[in-house]
């Protein structure tokens, strides 16, 4: 795919010096889901999604009534509401961690359909035929991101959409990462790196890059 198809908006000023330069995750999965399984009894109390970004990264992955998503770091389901607001068909959320998903499932119990899966997204089977995959708040936790994306994107049904998005900007993310959960994340990588990665596979029609939020998004020809 060619960079021509990139959409930017708001692109961070190339060369800006960004905190975290040294962050580097372990290659140990399960050190990992430890880190994740510490924090989650508590996890939501220290979750402050901004909605109107959030609706923001759901309006660019273009989720709508009737699409069946995958959530991959699901977590506790902090993005299940607002997918379910919008109509989804069914939303199938993943983790690494058995206590991220232990909270959602006290949450979401009742909910018929939610279908929840503890795995290692880029090494087990997670199922097939979705529409939008989405990773929010996540990507800098995973080891391999190259042959992720060309995973991910065998999963998609045709015109499907994988998104991967931050609530934060790069620099704020970065940081945050660097004082807080250095042993388990890499620096989150410019939109541009990760639009190119996107390009071995999808259409990339969405890139985001800013102060308040990070996105890039492509499509399944």
């Amino acid at each position: 795919m060619s960079d021509t198809s990139h959409s930017f908006i708001t692109e961070t000023p190339l060369g800006k010096p960004l905190d975290g330069k040294d962050l580097h995750a372990t290659d140990d999965k399960n050190q990992i889901a430890a880190y994740f399984d510490q924090r989650a009894s508590d996890w939501d109390d220290h979750q402050h999604p901004h909605t109107e970004i959030i609706q923001q990264i759901l309006d660019n992955a273009e989720i709508t009534a009737g699409k069946r998503i995958l959530d991959i770091a699901c977590g506790t389901g902090i993005m299940f509401p607002y997918y379910l607001e919008r109509g989804v068909a069914d939303i199938t959320g993943v983790d690494i961690s058995a206590g991220m998903l232990d909270v959602a499932r006290s949450k979401f119990a009742d909910n018929s359909s939610i279908h929840l899966l503890q795995a290692d997204a880029e090494k087990d089977a997670i199922g097939t035929g979705y529409d939008v995959i989405m990773i929010y708040n996540a990507w800098p936790h995973f080891l391999e991101p190259q042959k992720f994306i060309d995973k991910l994107s065998t999963l998609l049904v045709p015109g499907g959409i994988l998104a991967v998005a931050h609530g934060l900007g790069r620099e704020t993310l970065n940081g945050v990462h660097q004082r807080g959960a250095k042993g388990v994340s890499n620096r989150l990588i410019s939109s541009t790196e990760l639009a190119n990665m996107f390009d071995q596979d999808l259409l990339v029609y969405k890139v985001v890059d800013n102060a308040h939020m990070y996105q890039v998004c492509g499509m399944k020809n």
